[in-house]
């Protein structure tokens, strides 16, 4: 996931290939991203599977719902008024996909499944821009700051039964 670094002005998220899937919905959707945030208080990563709405260049909203672990980690860094590093992963192998989805407890990170299913540890690097873990062969790494203030409109996002999800305020993530 290093080979490649685009940083500062480069970063353009426009060039990612990134569909529309619905015909009303409004700007597209990562529906596939894994989010990884650390606790600021333990140093817990929390590993889940999350939709991005791209918004801009470098900026994207990130639907969090209140019962998430990464909601009950954002909430600490609110409460301190400090932006949230976040990674998401695009582009992972299979099982941390998987892995992403186990129903963990607080304090585990859903990327410790990884040697539960295959039996070896998962080859993992440190981000650019803070302390959180990766996957090693992702193929792309968006890191950037969760504003702990700032929301913006979010969906309407086409789910798989035809239906289209209402619309809210989601959290703001500059890359």
């Amino acid at each position: 996931c290093k080979e490649v670094k685009i940083v500062g002005d480069d970063i353009d998220l426009t060039y990612l290939p990134i569909p529309f899937t619905g015909e009303l919905e409004g700007p597209p959707f990562i529906t596939a991203g894994i989010s990884n945030i650390r606790d600021p208080d333990t140093g817990w990563q929390n590993t889940g599977i999350r939709r991005f709405q791209l918004k801009g260049k470098r900026k994207i909203n990130n639907l969090i719902l209140p019962f998430q672990h990464e909601a009950m980690i954002f909430g600490k860094y609110i409460k301190k008024k400090q932006p949230a590093p976040l990674a998401i992963v695009l582009g992972a192998d299979p099982i941390y996909y998987l892995a992403s989805q186990v129903p963990a407890p607080a304090q585990v990170d859903e990327m410790d499944m990884w040697g539960a299913m295959t039996g070896e540890p998962l080859e993992v690097v440190r981000c650019e821009t803070s302390e959180i873990l990766v996957p090693a062969r992702a193929e792309i790494i968006l890191e950037g700051e969760m504003d702990p203030v700032a929301r913006e409109f979010e969906g309407s996002f086409p789910e798989f039964s035809g239906y289209y999800s209402v619309f809210r305020y989601a959290p703001v993530v500059h890359i």
